[in-house]
């Protein structure tokens, strides 16, 4: 039996937390206190906890959906992403994978650098990830209840989805001819009221 902490959801759906074992003669995954609690769980969703806490004090572990915001004093202060984190056995270390399996960065006890919050489970509502559904993010910015000159802005930037739209930041959009403050702060409301924002890995 490891000397870890493992997390893992029963058939019943219900998560619970100790030692992973696997037993021998059944080939069946098990979570047990040690003692005489023992649960059978599904294999996938056995995870081990990582030692580190989110911003609310919730114990981090590996299948957990976080959204992070950045806190670096660059072009990104204040965005956010989403990732799951994974456990990288090249390198030791759990870390945070985005949506793609893209490499996102190494989880650290003493983050600095992001603002990192609990918000699922890839097991529970992967959907999470992206923090929208596909169908708006698939949404045609011509359908969208824009202003006449940022459609035409829009248009001319080969922006076609709103998808498009969030993996760019505020400063890529100044970029193109005829964008202003005015209609950054109409996108700006756009995307809040949407529970969307810059700078989205989607």
């Amino acid at each position: 039996m490891k000397a870890k902490t493992f997390r893992g959801k029963t058939f019943g759906g219900k998560w619970v937390e100790g030692y992973y074992v696997v037993e021998k003669s059944t080939g069946k995954h098990k979570i047990t206190d040690g003692l005489l609690d023992i649960n059978v769980v599904k294999e996938e969703t056995v995870g081990m906890n990582t030692g580190c806490r989110d911003i609310n004090g919730n114990e981090i572990w590996e299948g957990d959906i976080i959204e992070a915001v950045c806190l670096k004093a660059n072009n990104r202060l204040g965005q956010k992403k989403r990732a799951y984190v994974a456990y990288d056995g090249d390198v030791a270390a759990f870390v945070l994978m985005e949506v793609g399996d893209k490499h996102g960065g190494t989880l650290y006890m003493n983050n600095n650098e992001a603002a990192l919050e609990v918000i699922g489970n890839i097991h529970d509502d992967e959907a999470l990830l992206t923090g929208s559904s596909d169908k708006l993010l698939d949404t045609k910015i011509a359908d969208l209840p824009l202003s006449v000159r940022a459609l035409c802005v829009l248009k001319s930037a080969d922006i076609e989805t709103v998808r498009d739209l969030v993996r760019l930041t505020r400063m890529d959009m100044l970029k193109y001819r005829n964008s202003g403050r005015k209609m950054l702060t109409e996108l700006d409301e756009w995307l809040d009221a949407n529970g969307l924002t810059w700078g989205m890995y989607v």
